[in-house]
């Protein structure tokens, strides 16, 4: 995502600045090295790890977190929990039922649902704005219903894996990548024909030619394949 980009161009320069600063080259022929090396250290990682968590999202309107996207002007939401730099997790996941605005009140456009993890979204409704999803966007949801606005048009491998409670599944009829053909419950790519998502009442049509890699991944409630 570019608001890594931005991370790493920004950690590069700072750590260059950061290294002059707490590392000249003169205390390395001063009593008490060791000790000074250490407490510098412990300052430098203090502060990168600030830098870090700074950049975790870019803000937060009504509980839902946005990262900016593109040229700015538009929005990716996180619906579930995210790793951070250094490793650990954000338990800012939302819960229950949700409803994603097509825009923000600070006036950026939504467009896509960001990569995340243990999502705990029981409904979800997704705004006619929106042109992607990323994997895992949706792991581990509580989801029972899920309907893709006639704007998607591009659902990654593995955005609705572990989705065990998914019983219904409908694309609008206005979209021209992705369908749901003959009431199958499942998201189907139209051009190629091949079943992206499927959920425990997926009826697979005769017209499908391939079902893709984690269609079904880690779906539980499906007790034979």
């Amino acid at each position: 995502m570019e608001k890594f980009n931005r991370l790493n161009s920004n950690i590069a320069l700072l750590l260059k600045v950061f290294a002059l600063r707490l590392f000249p080259v003169k205390s390395f022929a001063q009593d008490g090295f060791q000790q000074k090396f250490t407490k510098r250290c412990t300052l430098f990682a203090i502060m990168l790890l600030s830098l870090i968590s700074a950049y975790a999202h870019d803000f937060e309107e009504n509980g839902i977190y946005y990262d900016k996207v593109g040229d700015g002007s538009c929005v990716e939401v996180v619906v579930g929990m995210t790793s951070t730099r250094g490793g650990g997790w954000e338990h800012h996941y939302l819960e229950g039922d949700v409803v994603i605005p097509a825009r923000t009140s600070s006036g950026y456009k939504v467009i896509g649902i960001a990569e995340s993890a243990n999502c705990r979204v029981s409904s979800i409704s997704l705004p006619e704005t929106l042109l992607y999803i990323e994997s895992g966007a949706f792991f581990h949801a509580l989801l029972t219903e899920l309907y893709i606005p006639k704007s998607v048009t591009s659902i990654e491998p593995g955005a609705f894996i572990s989705c065990s409670r998914l019983e219904k599944i409908e694309v609008d009829k206005g979209n021209t990548v992705y369908d749901s053909r003959e009431n199958s419950n499942a998201i189907i790519r139209t051009a190629d024909n091949a079943l992206v998502v499927g959920c425990v009442n997926t009826i697979i049509p005769n017209s499908i030619r391939s079902i893709e890699y984690k269609a079904f991944k880690g779906n539980s409630a499906i007790k034979k394949w």
